[in-house]
């Protein structure tokens, strides 16, 4: 197997592999491409994770600023690939302070030299400690487990544990791994399993229930995750939500600029390190921007451009819904109004993010494209115009904090930075997802009546 260039973390990107036997499991490769595994593992006992290496948690009674949780689904052709060893060596080239502690929670499918697979008997937790092998993950393993990467339940229990053990004034958690939208995150190719949108609501309410806190950040290094249905079911358990509407190339978050630039200043507030995480995620794909050629050494790709990414500042969900239904009620009370909305194109007009299959219908698009391609087709005056500008301005300079987008779209050559703003919403190709009613954004949005009347 070659290692490609370009690798995108959307899950409906997967390998085909010939039959292997390694281990305990069996892996065998499927008419549709996508390869499943049977395990005779047993199931793991999720009620808690050991600590096994009690010396890997120094000072236990330490305030730290920061805490950084990684939750990486590796268990796919991700972990394949290698950028799971990467990302976790790309966080130990960071010379940590006291103030920071980052601890990366793992599990993968490696490849080795002779492209035979090797299937992980469970997971691992690393406290991430520094070095200066870039091919060696050196970092101690604080605790392990049998694990499905793609269980919900498993993510609360990760973040509430380490939370307790690493005590911090500010906490992250990011999410690794291969994203669908509102299909889900963090897929699991040996269980067929992932972290839905409601069941992720579920795990960072239940981790708010039990540590007393919301997270500072909830970020996902997972493609198309940052919509407005996801934000909104975890509004109430996240100050600051970073992502990206678009595809996350494979080789993800540049986390050794990220990481030292939080270790130079460890006591930013959330608002401010967010801002940090997009600086630096577009700079490393930027086709224009400052070279970070010690980040990229890390990585085997030199892919540059075609990304957007964007902090949003969760406490003005409710304003934004409200600003929404008050658009979304305006035009769907104007027949006219409707009508010429919905006559526009969404596929090579609007900003698309997602699957573009008429099976799965989970793509979106970004809001404030839709937004100025309905402008150009209402008249002067109109109040659906009026009602889009409001919204427009307000998802621009209040709800998201940062944003940025690199490069331009092969093929159409639309400009990430001028056509993506940092906000995507659900917009199906033919069929209406039945699920997107059990979503909080559904309840309390208009957005599912504006759909149904553009697709009629």
């Amino acid at each position: 197997m070659t290692k490609r260039t370009y690798f995108s973390k959307c899950c409906l990107l997967c390998i085909a592999i010939p039959l292997f036997v390694v281990g305990n499991c069996v892996w065998a490769e499927s008419t549709s491409g996508k390869a499943h595994m049977k395990m005779t593992l047993a199931a793991a006992d999720l009620a808690e994770l050991p600590v096994d290496n009690e010396a890997a948690i120094p000072n236990k009674s330490a305030k730290r600023e920061w805490l950084i949780m990684v939750y990486m689904a590796g268990v796919n052709d991700l972990g394949i690939l290698g950028y799971v060893d990467k990302n976790i060596n790309a966080m130990e080239s960071v010379k940590f302070t006291n103030k920071v502690s980052v601890i990366a929670h793992y599990s993968a499918i490696r490849s080795d030299e002779y492209n035979s697979l090797h299937f992980p008997n469970g997971s691992e937790t690393l406290h991430i400690r520094h070095d200066s092998n870039i091919n060696k993950i050196t970092s101690p393993v604080i605790s392990s487990g049998h694990t499905d990467m793609g269980d919900w339940k498993h993510l609360d229990r990760f973040v509430a544990i380490n939370i307790r053990r690493f005590p911090a004034k500010k906490t992250m958690l990011i999410v690794w791994g291969h994203g669908g939208g509102n299909k889900g995150v963090a897929f699991d190719d040996v269980s067929n399993n992932y972290i839905s949108v409601s069941q992720l609501g579920s795990a960072l309410k239940k981790i708010t229930d039990r540590t007393g806190r919301k997270l500072d950040i909830f970020a996902t290094d997972a493609s198309f995750m940052q919509t407005a249905s996801v934000i909104y079911e975890i509004k109430d358990y996240a100050k600051v939500v970073v992502g990206s509407e678009e595809s996350i190339p494979g080789q993800g978050y540049p986390y050794r600029s990220i990481l030292t630039d939080l270790n130079v200043n460890p006591k930013i507030e959330a608002r401010e390190f967010s801002n940090i995480i997009v600086r630096n995620y577009a700079d490393y794909y930027s086709d224009t921007g400052i070279t970070v050629s010690t980040v990229r050494n890390y990585m085997d790709s030199k892919y540059r451009g075609g990304t957007t990414i964007s902090a949003v500042d969760t406490t003005l969900m409710p304003q934004f819904v409200k600003l929404l239904n008050n658009w979304v009620s305006t035009i769907t009370s104007s027949a006219n109004d409707l009508n010429e909305v919905a006559k526009l194109p969404v596929s090579g007009n609007i900003f698309t993010c997602g699957f573009f299959n008429v099976e799965m219908g989970a793509r979106s698009i970004d809001l404030c494209d839709l937004i100025d391609h309905a402008d150009n087709v209402l008249p002067d005056g109109s109040q659906t115009k009026e009602k889009g500008a409001i919204l427009r301005n307000f998802i621009t300079n209040d709800l998201i904090i940062s944003h940025r987008g690199t490069g331009i779209r092969k093929g159409i050559g639309w400009p990430y930075d001028k056509r993506t703003r940092g906000l995507a919403v659900y917009m199906p190709k033919m069929i209406y997802a039945s699920n997107y009613n059990e979503w909080l954004f559904a309840r309390d949005s208009f957005w599912d009546d504006f759909i149904r009347g553009y697709l009629k």
